[in-house]
């Protein structure tokens, strides 16, 4: 998506070229190409480029850690990685310097900072593309349209927008099913039951679960990283915590981690294994409905939202029951009792919409894992004993 944008903003440029300002080029020095190569673009030339109530031009262009020095010293406020906008640059800002923002890589990937200058905060965006999207969802929240520099830097939006076609009903599936979704957390922690797995994630990790279990003495619960090479890693997890449900965060290092029926969302990563506590209160399960919505079950309600973003969803719907399983787009939900119907939404980017509704087997309790298999899209129940059931749901 960093190039994209600098695809825009070079597209966009006039004037010039000039020499880039000694203290711009020292202070990008240690960037990564791509940076140097858009900040180039809007230190040697004239830019602005509209992103609606924000933009980048090239008088914004300068330090971040300076602008955030000024803004404590008229708030008062501090913040925990202030220090790391000194490996950044400041290349935009709200048309009334309400906020700021620019690019950092001291983290070793390239993020997004944005100073809000009001309320003395920095809000952090892990890549460039939640960031875009963040500013795409706040236009349409304005009931603006995306400007034409914004909607050009996600080519494919069209197309990704296009759903699967709706499954005509939910059958158990009629070839030979692609084994076992939790193989490799049975094969490590030795049993058939209360086992999860997610993964691979874009470095070839995978994440195993084991769940807690009562008893004298108790089994407490345990996230472990299966590195690619195959190593295994436990990440610290508070003992008597369960671990009800997770997802992988699309195209990061991280995962979300559902810790109570109802208990914290928690965001984990997988390189150091700090947690961040998402929010206070979901149940069950947790899982993205595209790269940057994810879907949580909360108070009788399934509820989307950005990840780059606040603590409102952006989106939401009532569901019966609590056995919420996220996957292939879509927010499959499971009524308790035997003459449920499990109940579809698909997330349209403002709304999640009811889709179908079908008969499910009275067997299938907990929905728990997804995958496209000769052509098809794959449902998943892994019962109490452990043993999976794969339901076919449409083709891919």
């Amino acid at each position: 998506m960093l190039k994209n944008l600098l695809d825009v903003v070079r597209a966009g440029a006039t004037g010039g070229p000039r020499s880039l300002p000694a203290p711009i080029a020292a202070q990008t020095a240690s960037a990564p190409a791509d940076v140097r190569d858009l900040v180039d673009v809007i230190g040697t030339r004239d830019v602005r480029v509209s992103l609606g109530w924000r933009s980048i031009e090239t008088r914004y262009l300068g330090s971040l850690a300076d602008t955030w020095q000024q803004v404590a010293d008229d708030t008062g406020e501090s913040d925990p990685r202030q220090g790391d906008l000194a490996s950044g640059v400041q290349i935009g800002a709200s048309a009334g310097g309400e906020v700021y923002f620019g690019l950092c890589w001291g983290s070793g990937s390239v993020e997004v900072a944005e100073i809000d200058t009001e309320d003395g905060l920095i809000k952090w965006f892990a890549t460039v593309a939640a960031f875009l999207q963040y500013l795409r969802d706040a236009e349409t929240k304005r009931g603006q349209a995306a400007p034409e520099a914004l909607a050009a830097m996600f080519p494919a939006a069209s197309a990704a927008a296009a759903p699967p076609a709706p499954p005509a009903g939910v059958e158990v599936y009629a070839g030979i099913p692609p084994g076992h979704p939790f193989a490799q957390a049975q094969a490590h922690f030795k049993q058939e039951q209360n086992v999860i797995e997610v993964g691979p994630t874009p470095s070839g990790r995978t994440v195993l679960v084991r769940r807690f279990a009562a008893g004298n003495p108790f089994t407490p619960a345990a996230l472990v990283v299966r590195e690619a090479d195959g190593t295994i890693r436990a990440l610290p997890w508070t003992d008597t915590n369960d671990i009800y449900g997770l997802c992988l965060v699309p195209g990061q290092e991280r995962v979300l981690v559902c810790s109570g029926a109802p208990g914290p969302l928690l965001d984990v990563d997988l390189d150091t294994g700090a947690q961040t506590t998402r929010l206070p209160n979901v149940r069950w399960s947790c899982g993205f409905v595209d790269d940057d919505h994810f879907v949580v079950h909360e108070d009788s309600e399934a509820r989307a939202y950005a990840y780059a973003g606040g603590a409102s969803p952006v989106a939401s719907a009532a569901v019966e029951g609590m056995n919420l399983f996220v996957g292939h787009g879509r927010v499959f939900t499971l009524p308790p009792g035997p003459t449920g119907l499990l109940q579809i939404h698909r997330f349209d980017g403002g709304a999640l919409v009811d889709e179908l509704r079908s008969p499910m087997e009275p067997r299938v309790f907990f929905l728990s894992a997804t995958a496209v298999h000769d052509g098809r899209r794959l449902l998943c129940s892994v019962d109490w004993q452990g043993k999976a059931t794969w339901f076919d749901v449409g083709a891919a």
